[in-house]
């Protein structure tokens, strides 16, 4: 059950990418494959705690709303649904936290609209440091801004929720860790970050789609880092 209002576009503060696939989609547990990264940062820098509560408002209050409009059974079901948090803790290897927190971001790549039928399929866009189209695979460990589209759900199976989905829209890399490339601390900022050398012109459209943003997106431009 998706919430039917339009989608929230924001950007996250500036974090680190952990497992990230953005040029190929993940297949592991989607035959279909699904674009994602976690998204690594510091819950007490005041914008991380901000936006943490920002969404723990978002999914309550759809909580309250659903809850609202329910009746019978479902609203049974709904009074014993857990409140999933909003982001995941990080571990180091020896199963310790380490004080920092995951945000998810994911996006399918093949979506079937439940109305329609019709298949659609999506792409995320990722950008250089000058807002140039990235072409590379990008590794866990870059630096990275990420635009995401908010959804609040309720999952209604035999182990009722309600959460929050991050769908993953755009990437801009600032600090890129990949092919060709390594982490390089001090040598990449915001402003004379890695540049994608260009075969075209420096403005090369995002990677095509044949959908539109996914249902409910205010369809703000993705790059506007």
């Amino acid at each position: 059950m998706a919430n039917r209002q339009r989608l929230e576009r924001i950007r996250l503060p500036q974090g680190t990418l952990v497992y990230p696939a953005l040029q190929t989609p993940d297949t592991k547990f989607d035959s279909g494959g699904v674009y994602k990264t976690d998204v690594k940062l510091d819950p007490t820098d005041p914008a991380v705690a901000a936006l943490i509560t920002k969404l723990e408002g978002i999914r309550d209050t759809f909580r309250e709303e659903q809850m609202a409009a329910a009746r019978g059974a479902t609203l049974a079901k709904m009074k014993k649904a857990k409140v999933k948090p909003v982001v995941k803790p990080e571990y180091d290897d020896d199963g310790e936290e380490t004080g920092m927190v995951l945000f998810h971001a994911k996006q399918k790549a093949v979506v079937t609209s439940t109305t329609t039928g019709r298949t659609h399929t999506f792409g995320v866009s990722v950008y250089d440091a000058q807002k140039n189209v990235l072409k590379k695979d990008v590794w866990s460990g870059s630096v990275a801004n990420v635009v995401v589209d908010i959804q609040p759900w309720a999952v209604m199976t035999d182990d009722p929720a309600f959460l929050i989905s991050l769908k993953l829209v755009a990437v801009q890399v600032i600090d890129f860790v990949g092919p060709g490339g390594s982490k390089g601390g001090d040598f990449f900022d915001c402003e004379e970050g890695y540049v994608e050398p260009q075969e075209g012109a420096a403005d090369d459209p995002a990677p095509a789609v044949d959908a539109p943003a996914p249902e409910g997106s205010n369809g703000d431009s993705a790059r506007d880092f």
